[in-house]
């Protein structure tokens, strides 16, 4: 019998602590993220210009943002050198690795603005063991700090001379494709959206890039449905955003060969691309900072296309 009580015991203090573990872990995801958004962003305090870099043909500054909110932003774009005119913007939400240096992966642009900025994470790039458990919430603000991260920089950038106010473009790449319509959604300044090598229904695609590390299918899948908790994800896809951004123009490019999204998960987000809207296919693989002919593909299409329509030739895109 003492035994008997003991274990029964020791089977309500496991429960007990499960429960707490999981109110800590999942407790702040409860509420939806978007109702917060106008107010995290809040109002632009301080700018800190951390570095310029003058070349040939362009300026790079790297500028750290600080909201009334206490949202920091690290936030990165670069200017041609020529001050005469006013440039189309366009803004650019990379992968989580590539963050704001991704103006300086994609070719120097003589009558463009390009920008980017690095994710809100302040926990350690790589965790081991239990650490999440320790900085799980800094991941999960990560997450619901990037839509207004996004807008802050937005704001910012419309107060610089040199951009064209009319003319402001969205790119989301890859893990940006994800999050990136949820702040275009709610700026309405920015008149196009482009979503490369992105798709919809997200806890597919964790549970599809899990399957090299988790081979038990149903813990695969739980742990890419505990993901999805912890990290709002169920509040920031895609497909719940992207009829908000219509009337405005969305235009998706996706590889064929890509090996991190499964199909079904990128034809779901193409399906909820209402009008107007445009599907461009690509051959080869998923996009990384890495594949350099991959990036100057999308930089070319992309760039030179805005360049074009805004009546800037193509060849005034100079490679660096």
């Amino acid at each position: 019998m003492p035994y008997l009580k003991w274990s029964i015991r020791l089977l309500v203090v496991i429960f007990i602590v499960l429960v707490i573990m999981f109110i800590w872990l999942v407790f702040p995801t409860l509420k939806d993220p978007a109702n917060d958004f106008v107010a995290r962003k809040g109002t632009l305090i301080k700018v800190q210009m951390e570095r310029t870099v003058r070349d040939k043909y362009s300026v790079l500054s790297d500028v750290s943002l600080l909201s009334s909110s206490g949202l920091k932003v690290r936030l990165s774009y670069r200017t041609p050198l020529d001050k005469t005119g006013t440039y189309p913007l366009v803004f650019i939400l990379g992968g989580h690795q590539t963050g704001r240096k991704a103006v300086q992966l994609l070719p120097v642009q003589k009558a463009l603005v390009l920008a980017s900025i690095s994710y809100p994470y302040t926990a350690p790039s790589k965790l081991k063991g239990l650490d999440w458990l320790f900085f799980h919430r800094a991941f999960q603000q990560a997450f619901r700090d990037t839509p207004p991260a996004v807008m802050l920089a937005l704001e910012y950038l419309q107060q610089q001379d040199e951009i064209d106010k009319q003319h402001i473009e969205a790119v989301g790449v890859s893990l940006g494709a994800f999050l990136i319509p949820a702040p275009v959604a709610m700026e309405q300044s920015v008149k196009r959206l482009w979503l490369v090598q992105g798709a919809a229904m997200p806890e597919m695609v964790i549970e599809h890039n899990l399957k090299n590390k988790i081979q038990n299918d149903f813990i695969r899948l739980m742990t890419a449905k505990l993901f999805m908790m912890m990290s709002s994800g169920h509040y920031l896809k895609p497909e719940r955003w992207l009829a908000k951004v219509s009337p405005r123009p969305v235009i998706a490019i996706n590889s064929r060969q890509d090996e991190r999204l499964p199909s079904r998960a990128v034809s779901a987000l193409h399906e909820a691309m209402l009008q107007p809207s445009e599907l461009i296919w690509l051959e080869g693989q998923h996009i990384t900072p890495r594949r350099r002919d991959v990036l100057l593909q999308l930089s070319e299409i992309i760039l030179n296309r805005i360049a074009m329509e805004s009546r800037i030739g193509p060849r005034d895109s100079m490679a660096q």
